[in-house]
């Protein structure tokens, strides 16, 4: 029989060591989640989600499977999703192809149904070891990623032996996610967990420091407006909710850092001064890299989903109606298009959820409801300028920031609440 009410604790599994290997490979999948050019076929089943399943059947062996993650809003979950992929068959069976249907409606389940599962419902030092296991993953891969951007001699297509894009022909780094501005929206995902594990001494401030400088290099080579905006608007809404501002002499060093690199003779990543800098330089986003084309998309989708508001066009029907034969940028306006209302009501559902599960923690954990008001505001930034969204890098961290909201709402004897008030980022 699997409890659906206990929740998981030191002592409370009736199998520890099968918990315990289940979240090893979880651990693992959440490592690997940005790995998305680690998989053997074109369809979207990657080295992440091979360990994420092996964790799921190792969680239900074990009877520590929890069916109803978000407690009491795990019904408006169901609904919420069943919204947006019911609005999306519709389209699909009427206008479209079922059978690709079935493969993005098995997508999303295993985004919007299995991923919280396994993330949600920890202990405070499990959700800390699975917190730890995706920075790590993400710093060794923008490592990786810096040092062949600066070592690697080879022109654009020698690269290709790390993968597709892994530097794009504008010398964007992609990393092992072939995309510069999926990268660095990862990145963005990324801060808020490392200021959180230094902020709570889970990670010596000096590692943390270096984490977060490879990370923001790795930013800047990511290039992308949207991931630099979603990044400093995702640690504001940290610090302001955590209350957790950079000591003096942090901002200090940071300064210093950045003073010795151009006095160096250190410049701008040609690809970040084409693509961001004119735009921040000169107050204006339509010089900022794709912007121009991507507008041009939502414009049309503006005037297309006046036509898709009962019906929607079906799965990945938009790039065959689309002039620019292109799915729109714009998840709010995509699955619009091709799921009709139905579809955005439930998109947006399940954006308010979150919010909600994130703000539940205000009252006992300002810190982890702050993570997770920050996680979730940065997906909501990403999804403005993103097409489906169910890869698992965007969902992981996202689900892993609620679990530290909703196990800050436990009891205090189980999982005693952080210290509150506000507390500086140590030097």
């Amino acid at each position: 029989m699997i409890d659906i009410t206990a929740t998981p604790g030191p002592d409370a599994a009736t199998t520890p060591r099968r918990y315990a290997q289940a979240v090893f490979f979880i651990m693992l999948g959440v490592a690997f989640a940005p790995y998305l050019t680690w998989r053997p076929f074109d369809v979207l089943f990657t080295f992440s989600d091979f360990c994420l399943s092996i964790g799921f059947v190792l969680l239900l062996a074990a009877g520590r499977l929890p069916l109803s993650p978000l407690h009491g809003l795990s019904g408006l979950w169901l609904l919420s999703l069943g919204l947006l992929l019911a609005g999306l068959l519709a389209g699909s069976l009427i206008n479209g192809d079922p059978d690709r249907w079935i493969i993005v409606a098995l997508q999303y389940c295993f985004a919007i149904l299995v991923i919280p599962m396994l993330l949600v419902r920890h202990t405070q030092q499990v959700l800390d070891r699975l917190a730890l296991a995706l920075v790590i993953g993400v710093t060794a891969m923008e490592t990786f990623g810096i040092g062949v951007y600066y070592l690697f001699k080879g022109g654009y297509w020698d690269l290709y032996v790390f993968g597709a894009n892994f530097i794009t022909g504008t010398r964007r780094l992609g990393a092992f996610l072939s995309d510069g501005n999926w990268n660095g929206c990862v990145i963005a995902m990324t801060l808020p967990f490392v200021i959180h594990l230094i902020v709570r001494r889970r990670i010596p401030a000096l590692a943390g420091y270096a984490i977060l400088a490879i990370l923001v290099l790795a930013l800047v080579l990511a290039a992308s407006v949207t991931a630099l905006a979603s990044a400093v608007v995702g640690v504001l809404v940290y610090a302001f909710v955590a209350g957790a501002w950079p000591s003096p002499r942090a901002v200090l060093a940071a300064f210093a850092v950045i003073t010795l690199y151009f006095a160096a003779g250190g410049g701008i990543p040609q690809a970040f001064g084409l693509r961001v800098a004119p735009a921040l330089q000169n107050e204006n986003i339509a010089q900022a890299g794709s912007w121009v084309g991507r507008v041009g998309l939502m414009e049309e989708a503006w005037g297309l989903v006046e036509h898709t508001t009962i019906l929607g066009l079906g799965v990945d029907q938009y790039r065959h109606v689309s002039i620019q034969g292109a799915p729109v940028h714009n998840m709010y306006l995509l699955v619009w298009a091709e799921g009709g209302i139905w579809s955005l009501i439930g998109w947006l559902g399940i954006i308010t959820l979150l919010t909600i599960a994130s703000a539940s923690a205000l009252v006992t954990d300002r810190r982890a409801a702050g993570l997770a008001l920050a996680l979730v505001t940065i997906l909501v930034l990403a999804s403005t300028a993103s097409p489906h969204m169910y890869a698992r890098m965007w969902v992981t961290p996202v689900f892993l920031a609620i679990g530290f909201a909703l196990a800050a709402r436990r009891p205090a004897t189980v999982f005693p609440p952080s210290n509150q008030g506000n507390t500086q980022v140590p030097a």
